[in-house]
């Protein structure tokens, strides 16, 4: 019988693991690339039997830093690298563990809730621009996108269901927070 460990628990494991394994050199961005890199499909991590690929590492940092980095002099680029790997392992680390707790426990994004993700995309992107464009111009599949909303969708559906209990601090009166500890 497989045992699992609490969310709270598991998500402090997953900082640790971080921690650890973003004092290893990925190669995240091309300048930090050996000679011949991985592929994307290659395995860097396994989080709750799920593998996390070079592919993955590579697609979160070109979303969030790539602009930064090649903004940047290569020495602060080289300078910023383990600390970005951190952040980024982290974050695939949460999601993972996260999405999968989503898909134990039967959360699923209707096709409809879906295209609203992909309408609140379009509708902030620059100009004329067209989700397609946007998506082409990240190098980024129109269908990955979907799956990326359905995937944090599922997660938003899990964080509901945890903190359904948790008192807005609106809701609570002045003093209670001191009472309660």
């Amino acid at each position: 019988m497989k045992t699992r460990l609490p969310l709270a628990a598991t998500l402090i494991v997953a900082v640790l693991v971080t921690t650890l394994f973003a004092q290893q050199e990925l190669p995240l961005a091309p300048q930090q690339a050996p000679m011949a890199p991985p592929a994307d499909d290659a395995v860097v991590l396994t989080v709750d039997g799920t593998p996390i690929t070079q592919g993955d590492v590579r697609e979160v940092f070109m979303a969030r830093f790539a602009r930064q980095f090649q903004q940047m002099p290569p020495e602060q680029a080289q300078a910023l690298m383990p600390q970005v790997q951190q952040m980024v392992m982290s974050s695939l680390i949460s999601k993972t563990l996260l999405l999968n707790e989503a898909k134990e426990k039967g959360y699923e994004a209707n096709e409809e809730e879906v295209e609203k993700g992909i309408q609140e995309i379009a509708s902030s992107l620059p100009g004329e621009a067209t989700i397609e464009e946007f998506a082409a111009s990240a190098g980024i599949d129109l269908e990955r996108i979907r799956g990326q909303i359905s995937e944090d969708l599922r997660i938003r559906q899990l964080i509901d269901e945890v903190t359904a209990d948790v008192e807005s601090p609106a809701e609570l009166e002045p003093g209670d927070a001191g009472e309660r500890l």
